[in-house]
């Protein structure tokens, strides 16, 4: 359940959303943190929710508009919403399919150097093997690779390819698999 403090955060920023020229964003979210000791949990908890739960807001826009928060702000809120991503994934776990918003927070994330490479991989190596326990009931390509798949596409510098290199139930599953040849060679493009 939302608290009125995080439902308030919520609505000031899918405001801004569509209307990116809005400075009221920084009056409004330094009005809503002076009010109350919990705020900040709160402003992290709404972004949270409006990343993964909500579609009032389009994730590149969120993004876009947490930019205009102070940055020491930006950046609390940032590691929060890195370690919601986190548990995202792992909740998804090594079967489930991630959800066209994980996907889309994870290239944001990513693209704009908020997470690093080898974190997420590390979790993925985790998720391999995880699913690799579970191979005999799931034979098929595990469907978490769209993970790898994103980051690939959006981080183009050598970070993705020793990421990979270091973990080596991800890579032994990318040369194992002949379907995963497509993304054995993006990655290597990188």
């Amino acid at each position: 359940d939302k608290s009125p403090l995080q439902r308030r955060f919520q609505e000031a920023l899918s405001a801004c959303c569509g209307d990116l020229s809005s400075r009221s964003l920084q009056r409004d979210v330094k009005g809503l943190l002076a009010s109350d000791a919990l705020a900040k949990h709160a402003l992290s908890s709404a972004v949270v929710q409006l990343c993964f739960r909500e579609t009032s807001c389009g994730v590149p826009e969120l993004f876009d508009v947490l930019r205009l928060l102070d940055k020491p702000i930006y950046d609390e809120v940032c590691q929060e919403l890195a370690a919601a991503l986190a548990e995202e994934i792992v909740e998804v776990g090594p079967i489930g399919i991630p959800t066209p918003r994980v996907l889309e927070v994870l290239r944001q994330m990513v693209g704009r150097g908020l997470v690093q490479v080898f974190g997420v991989v590390a979790i993925i190596e985790d998720l391999v093997k995880a699913w690799k326990q579970g191979i005999a009931e799931h034979p098929d390509l595990p469907p978490f690779l769209a993970l790898l798949a994103v980051v690939a596409l959006a981080v183009p510098r050598p970070d993705l390819p020793q990421a990979v290199a270091a973990s080596p139930e991800v890579l032994r599953l990318l040369v194992e698999r002949h379907q995963e040849a497509q993304l054995l060679r993006l990655v290597r493009m990188c």
